[in-house]
């Protein structure tokens, strides 16, 4: 008989997005049978095309589970997953981030589901966009969340796991790290993705590939390029990613969101990452996937990312902005760095750990 999973996520978007593609898209169809929770205006194109090309799986379109608290529609997405539930009757219930995995834990633990997944993706707890009240109030949530209604919880990365023992979100042995990986990409064509971003060839690119919000901190990046561009005129900062903001900036180029992402990376000199904090972000790994060096906060997440990549580099948050833009140039005036190879581990152990966790 077929293992039945249900997957509830809020935004199938970034990260996110190629996380449950990747996880589902490797699940044997003759042994399980997928459905997947959604809300459809916060997909990204990744995961609609996927959506609409996967016809042996599921999607429950769910308009009501929306990021902003809300008390009329957190209850009413909690229902209706409950209802989901009834008809689907997972033996397995696999929440992603911090809202879906509110609602998803407490719908499936009605419902007794036999196994709870729950993979954070970055808890929200971390997030110093958020007040201290409002950081504490998260930490208890998921503390009280993971004790009572949460059988496993993936952390993407050994930051991310030290976080939550610090936390004391719940005793170790109920919370897993899978650190997150992606499969190598070669024989990419460097000029075919410069056209595709619409860049000359003779222009130096720093790059990031991210939705524009507040984590991923586009406020320091444009400060950073600002500095950059008046210490060298030939670099250009270009920004791929959703931007539902509409960001406008006189020293970056705001892409907004474009098809095959990770290929367009290969058209990159430099991967620069601000971010204010991460699980373990995919687009590093999709930048290392394809060779390039990559500069990143030195935030939790990102130092797992680091440690491992022989390209990768770090800056300080509160790094003076003159600081962090000559570490750019001397890093892109490296010889050595020029032209590296792909370098990734671990996606088949990810999909193999992953899946053990449903057992």
């Amino acid at each position: 008989m077929k293992k039945r999973v249900l997957f509830v996520v809020q935004g199938a978007a970034g990260g996110v997005s190629r996380y449950l593609i990747d996880i589902i898209s490797n699940m044997d169809s003759d042994k399980y049978q997928v459905g997947v929770v959604y809300n459809s205006q916060f997909e990204d194109e990744r995961f609609r095309n996927w959506r609409i090309l996967s016809n042996n799986i599921q999607f429950f379109n769910l308009k009501t589970l929306v990021r902003e608290i809300s008390l009329e529609n957190d209850i009413s997405a909690c229902m209706t997953i409950v209802k989901i539930i009834n008809n689907f009757k997972p033996n397995v219930v696999h929440a992603q981030s911090s809202k879906a995995g509110l609602i998803a834990r407490i719908a499936a633990r009605i419902k007794h589901v036999h196994r709870i997944v729950y993979t954070p993706h970055a808890y929200a707890f971390l997030s110093p966009e958020f007040s201290k009240g409002k950081r504490f109030l998260y930490r208890m949530a998921e503390r009280f969340l993971s004790r009572y209604f949460t059988d496993i919880t993936i952390n993407c990365s050994y930051s991310e796991h030290y976080q939550a023992i610090k936390a004391r979100i719940d005793r170790c042995s109920k919370l897993k790290v899978i650190p997150n990986a992606v499969p190598a990409i070669h024989g990419l064509n460097r000029s075919v993705e410069r056209a595709r971003l619409g860049v000359k060839s003779d222009r130096i690119i720093v790059g990031t590939l991210a939705r524009v919000s507040p984590q991923k901190n586009p406020e320091l990046f444009e400060k950073i390029a600002s500095a950059v561009s008046k210490l060298n005129s030939d670099i250009l900062f270009v920004w791929i990613g959703t931007n539902s903001q509409e960001r406008k900036s006189r020293d970056v180029i705001f892409k907004g969101e474009m098809s095959q992402s990770q290929e367009l990376l290969a058209g990159i000199d430099l991967y620069l990452s601000t971010s204010l904090f991460e699980g373990l972000s995919y687009s590093l790994l999709e930048a290392a996937s394809v060779g390039i060096p990559v500069l990143a906060s030195n935030v939790p997440g990102n130092d797992d990312f680091i440690s491992k990549y022989n390209y990768g580099f770090s800056f300080e948050l509160d790094d003076p902005i003159p600081k962090i833009s000559q570490q750019i140039i001397s890093l892109l005036q490296n010889p050595r760095l020029k032209k590296l190879q792909p370098a990734v581990q671990g996606f088949s152990s990810m999909i193999e750990e992953t899946l053990s966790t449903y057992n």
